[in-house]
């Protein structure tokens, strides 16, 4: 999964909000925007092929259902993946006892 990396400089460093925090909504906003084209696809298909007359009460109860679904999925899914991030000295640890590949150029 792509996502984005570096080292915070800007506003929210300034005004003390933490560097997990800041990863968050980076990666929260990525997974908002790919929401944002299901959520288009999925009313594009409801207006041209559903159409005014096969629109119910029903169906926009189904709607609302399914995209609060992705929503919950979307957060649940990201929220999961920072609430088990080890602490950085915990890393080290990890990679020190897998070991770091030592690569050479000599055949």
């Amino acid at each position: 999964m792509p996502t984005p990396a570096g080292y915070p400089v800007g506003l929210m460093t300034t005004l003390g909000v933490k560097t997990e925090i800041q990863m968050h909504l980076a990666t929260d906003s990525m997974l908002a925007v790919a929401l944002s084209y299901l959520s288009l696809f999925e009313n594009r298909y409801d207006a041209i092929v559903i159409g005014h007359v096969g629109r119910s009460k029903h169906r926009n109860l189904w709607r609302v259902l399914y995209f609060t679904a992705n929503i919950i999925y979307v957060e649940g899914y990201i929220t999961f993946v920072f609430w088990n991030l080890p602490s950085q000295e915990e890393g080290r640890k990890a990679v020190l006892k897998v070991g770091i590949p030592i690569y050479s150029c000599k055949k």
